[in-house]
């Protein structure tokens, strides 16, 4: 009875603690992506668009290069960049 009693008190305190711990995938939104560029790549933002499920951030960088970064909307994860 003990150990029933044990294990329903010891599962009952870790329920709240799930949602903690679930990841859950939330849509990086154009402010999160121009932060996510300006990490990496220092420069005035002249644009962003959105695009088949990504974000088109345009940057003039400190060499006066314009350059585009696309920027997953799912992952967050920097898809590609032009000059």
């Amino acid at each position: 009875m003990k150990a029933k009693l044990f294990a329903c008190i010891l599962l009952c305190s870790l329920m709240p603690m799930h949602g903690v711990f679930a990841q859950q995938e939330q849509p990086v939104n154009k402010q999160q992506a121009i932060e996510i560029i300006q990490q990496q790549n220092p420069g005035r933002v002249l644009s962003v668009k959105t695009k088949n499920g990504s974000y088109s951030v345009r940057v003039l960088d400190k060499q006066g290069h314009v350059r585009t970064f696309h920027v997953d909307r799912k992952t967050g994860q920097i898809k590609g960049k032009t000059r």
